[in-house]
């Protein structure tokens, strides 16, 4: 008796055991290589929300910039590839940091009233806490006035008087000229020095004659409107008489 209940209860627990494998895979649960896809399957979904990092690069736009002389307000962009987007801007006029913290800028161009073209840098920064990258660009601003015409240069020497000892010796001379000179030519008694310089040094010989000396110093400045120049003279003393 005791045999049989056990052949009933071992074939009981077998059906038991079997119907439960049927409910498992009826919820999906399945061998090992069943599981083996769900856990990939799992993965990819998790590998597909990855953000991928791409270094910024940035680029103003326009890439240059030419403003009238009464100036006036513009527009300039920052063009930034890479992932992901930035997250934040800095902003530079010629050194000067600009409140802007976005990807555009709104700058107001003075006038400018001088008579020669003004420049302007721009310069932008931008990061996204995974790598950072700049751009900058030129704006040119024409003069408010015309440039008005060269003059000839207008010198002085100095010094404008020298008196220099029989023994001579070596002396220096400066001009001061306006009107930007691009060329200055020295002579001293007729004798030509090409020297283009403002300063010129001479070195005067000894006068062995009893008699005072005099030499003339010239120098001429020259630009493309013309020329000017001035002159110096040198009083050299005469050698003493012994008694």
């Amino acid at each position: 008796m005791k045999k049989k209940l056990g052949i009933v209860c071992f074939l009981s627990l077998f059906a038991l055991l079997f119907a439960g494998c049927g409910e498992l895979a009826e919820l999906g649960i399945e061998d090992e290589n069943g599981m083996e896809n769900t856990l990939e399957g799992a993965v990819g979904a998790e590998n597909s929300n990855i953000v991928q990092i791409k270094p910024l690069e940035c680029s103003l736009q326009p890439g240059e910039l030419s403003i009238p002389s009464v100036g006036g307000t513009y527009t300039i962009s920052a063009s930034c590839k890479g992932t992901p987007p930035p997250s934040s801007y800095v902003w530079v006029v010629n050194g000067e940091l600009q409140s802007s913290y976005g990807s555009s800028l709104s700058y107001k161009f003075p006038i400018n009233p001088t008579a020669h073209y003004k420049t302007y840098t721009i310069a932008v920064a931008a990061k996204n806490g995974y790598s950072s990258s700049g751009a900058q660009m030129t704006a040119s601003q024409q003069p408010g006035m015309s440039q008005p015409p060269p003059k000839k240069p207008v010198c002085t020497l100095n010094p404008l008087t020298l008196t220099i000892p029989s023994s001579g010796g070596s002396y220096s001379f400066t001009a001061s000229c306006s009107d930007y000179p691009t060329l200055y030519m020295w002579s001293v008694d007729g004798k030509l020095f090409l020297k283009n310089s403002s300063t010129f040094s001479y070195d005067f010989p000894t006068n062995n004659t009893t008699g005072p000396k005099t030499y003339t110093v010239i120098v001429s400045a020259s630009n493309s409107a013309g020329s000017g120049s001035a002159q110096t003279t040198v009083l050299q003393s005469g050698k003493s008489l012994k008694p």
